[in-house]
């Protein structure tokens, strides 16, 4: 291997590393590691397509694995083709909701106090 290992630091970093390893039977995958240099082949990539594209909700041709090859890369194209975090939006609708239900309460008040 040509890369010095360096850990993956987030979670979708740490997720590839996870994934490189069980499918590649690597005990320690790097962020730099090339996933080709570790052993990897077009019919692991068709697969790892396919296990990335269920769980991060992306689309992702095998192409792309040829073009980001490092779990850094690849990270780095997860992320931008996802949209803002779920829970985050899921927050923030909570939020809205709770807003709203604030402002009914107090025309309700109000009309009573009428």
């Amino acid at each position: 291997m040509s890369a010095v290992y360096v850990a993956p630091d987030d979670p979708v970093q740490r997720r590839l590393a996870v994934l490189w390893g069980d499918m590649l039977g690597v005990d320690r995958v790097g962020v730099d590691d090339n996933f080709f240099e570790l052993g990897g082949s077009s019919l692991l990539a068709i697969h790892l397509m396919g296990r990335l594209k269920k769980e991060y909700a992306v689309e992702l041709s095998v192409a792309t694995l040829f073009e980001a090859s490092t779990v850094r890369s690849l990270s780095r194209v997860i992320r931008s083709r996802q949209g803002p975090d779920p829970a985050l939006a899921r927050s923030a609708d909570r939020g809205q909701a709770r807003k709203g239900t604030r402002k009914r309460q107090r025309r309700t008040s109000d009309a009573a106090v009428e």
